[in-house]
């Protein structure tokens, strides 16, 4: 949470403080229960993801169905949430005008401190990006259009080979034509209408030569770039937030990221663009100007009329083939517009408007067949003044070509809404993503209308209780360094100890002393196969057991030693028999005390296989898994393991 702004933390604090909260994973928690009940299944960790879903899916299902008609426990959490973060928000924006007073309005700071959560939310589940449906037919500001058209044109390599290029030979990102591709730019965009925002900045320009000389780098032929490559560079620069600077060119991490949204846009782009922008063929977008022949003759009959008319003056045709020279100019006219994704004649806001559009439904199948075609006829209906002024064909070409620029997105908002906009949300709803959550409809905040100042964040008491807090923490912090300081010293002098003993041990074994008399039996196991459990568990966590020597042949025999030497010896020996086995009753203890130890620590590996691995492996399924998966497995299964003992330790405590 550490990428979410103060004050949303704040408010997911503060609802998981509510009585709401705690009422909806209570009836969560029992309706999971029953499932698994019915199911059969004693642990909720024993079901894969799918199944997991699929549970928490019956148990909202049945949370639904059990309402009686009144408010459900998500409604009246959802009503929480949203008080919450209206607090949350408003108490921060008041805050910092109070504190900072800063130029800015009341309104733009709150949208600021939105956008801010909007975009640590993306960050942090970026599978979430569905959610930016609910800008539908809104443009999006500029730093969540950054980060939502960054999710949805995401392919990491792209710009981990740009990386590694540039750091083993920066000349290698670089074309052949470098230096065409830059005349070609500097010649091109000056005759767009979003060139006031790229022309009057350096950082703009030089990033979409980098792209474009990169991108004709990697190419496998030497063809030269379409004009298509060029325009398609333009909004993919422009999204970039913060916005390049005027003066400066752009960083390697942000050239990077644009280069993996270039490359990564021109792979999802629809087929039918891609075969125009590559062959410069027609034929290929005759739906979409179908589309665009029916959208204007529904929604605008007079205009349509009017076009009929203007490219067809003769009478001696029939209806039908006046549908053709209207879908003949509209061919003509839109051409343009769909083969360059409407760069070549918007300006700069409501063509990034259109972009947010088309890449926030790029997830949602075949939607362009109808958003682009509808964005077309908006524009045609847009300058419907300017056409009905017309009495020629050329006229009206004219007035397509050249009054574009002055469309603005309110306009275009204006005819999607009016016209497009139901069905596009139909459209949205029948695909797996769901209805669109529209959030005009919602919960309005009411803290904005509010002069409500926030408590002081410094005031005498709470820096009282913050540095009481801060002396609380710190002094369990350094009983925690002691505590853990004391036991490593205890580890260390055992360890000492054990390693003098097997020392001693060892240097016993190699000279080898007759001892007169008997010696006690040392009971050895023998070696066993090792069990699935057992075969991940790395060595290095405890000391191999140490091989007890070899049993001394009897030597009843011969004559007693009586040497003092021979006596310590014999004693040492004896003793080590003593601390490592037990004698009498101690020794049954202490055997059975080993089996329970054993029977638990295998308990304890086996859960940890279920916790790390979702299952328990098979007798030689360990032994085909990588070295690198194996190292990890075992890693994380030891950490599960001492996580048991701790807690059982903990709970002996405490007991």
């Amino acid at each position: 949470m550490s990428n979410l702004p103060p004050w949303l933390i704040e408010s997911r604090e503060n609802v998981l403080k509510t009585k709401e909260w705690d009422a909806l994973t209570h009836n969560i928690y029992d309706a999971v229960d029953q499932h698994l009940a019915q199911s059969h299944v004693q642990y909720f960790t024993d079901l894969s993801d799918a199944e997991k879903s699929l549970v928490l899916e019956r148990a909202a299902r049945s949370l639904r169905a059990t309402t009686n008609g009144g408010p459900t426990p998500y409604d009246n959490l959802n009503k929480r949430v949203s008080d919450c973060l209206d607090k949350g928000v408003n108490n921060d924006v008041s805050r910092s005008l109070i504190k900072d007073d800063p130029t800015e309005t009341k309104s733009d700071l709150i949208l600021d401190k939105v956008c801010d959560g909007i975009v640590g939310l993306l960050r942090k589940w970026p599978d979430q990006k569905y959610k930016l449906h609910a800008f539908l037919n809104q443009p999006l500001p500029q730093p969540i259009r950054f980060v939502g058209w960054h999710l949805y044109l995401n392919n990491p390599t792209y710009r981990q080979r740009f990386t590694n290029d540039l750091t083993n030979n920066s000349r290698s990102v670089l074309s052949p034509l470098d230096a065409d591709i830059q005349r070609n730019c500097d010649s091109l965009v000056p005759t767009l209408p979003s060139a006031n925002d790229m022309v009057d900045s350096k950082g703009n320009m030089s990033a979409m030569k980098a792209i474009l000389s990169y991108h004709h780098s990697m190419l496998s032929n030497n063809r030269d770039l379409s004009d298509s490559e060029y325009y398609y560079a333009v909004p993919i620069v422009l999204s970039h937030n913060p916005p390049l600077s005027r003066t400066e060119k752009p960083y390697e991490k942000s050239l990077g990221v644009l280069i993996e949204m270039y490359r990564t846009f021109l792979d999802t782009m629809p087929p039918t663009l891609r075969d125009v922008y590559l062959n410069n063929s027609t034929q290929e977008l005759d739906p979409w100007f179908v589309k665009v022949e029916y959208y204007l003759k529904e929604i605008d009959r007079p205009l349509y009329n009017h076009i009929r008319s203007t490219v067809n003056s003769s009478d001696a045709h029939t209806s039908a083939s006046v549908d053709q020279y209207v879908l003949s100019f509209i061919r003509k006219c839109c051409y343009p517009w769909f083969k360059y994704m409407f760069v070549g004649c918007l300006s700069a806001d409501p063509l990034m408007y259109v972009w947010d559009q088309y890449l926030i439904t790029s997830d949602v199948p075949k939607f362009h067949d109808e958003l682009i075609p509808a964005i077309a006829a908006a524009m045609i209906v847009t300058l419907r003044d300017f056409l009905l002024k017309c009495r020629s064909p050329s006229d009206m070409e004219a007035v397509l070509q050249r009054r574009t620029n002055i469309i603005i997105t309110r306009q275009l908002q204006s005819v999607v809404v009016r016209f497009f906009l139901t069905d596009f949300k139909n459209r949205i709803a029948k695909s797996h993503f769901g209805p669109v959550i529209d959030p005009t409809e919602g919960r309005q905040w009411t803290g904005f209308n509010r002069d409500h100042v926030p408590q002081v964040a410094n005031r005498p008491e709470q820096r009282f209780n913050d540095r009481e807090r801060n002396e609380q923490t710190l002094q369990l912090e350094k009983r925690l360094r002691e505590e853990m300081a004391k036991r490593e010293e205890n580890e260390r002098l055992l360890q000492s100890k054990i390693e003098q003993l097997q020392r001693d041990m060892e240097r016993m074994r190699q000279n080898p002393v007759m001892i007169t008399t008997a010696q006690p039996v040392i009971t050895t196991i023998p070696p066993r196969a090792q069990t699935p459990v057992e075969r991940y568990v790395v060595t290095e966590t405890r000391p191999k057991p140490v091989t007890p020597p070899p049993a001394l042949k009897d030597t009843s025999h011969r004559a007693p030693l009586n040497s003092p030497v021979h006596d310590l010896l014999r004693r040492i020996a004896q003793t080590c028999n003593r601390v490592a086995h037990g004698e009498g009753r101690n020794s049954q203890v202490l055997n059975e005390q080993t089996k329970n130890d054993i029977r638990v620590h295998k308990l304890d590996l086996k859960m940890a296989e279920r916790q790390v691995i979702g299952r328990t492996l098979q007798v030689d399924e360990w032994e085909h898994l990588p070295a690198t998966q194996k190292e990890v497995y075992s890693q994380q299964m030891l950490e599960a393991v001492k996580a048991r003992i701790q807690k059982r330790y903990t709970a002996g405590r405490k007991g």
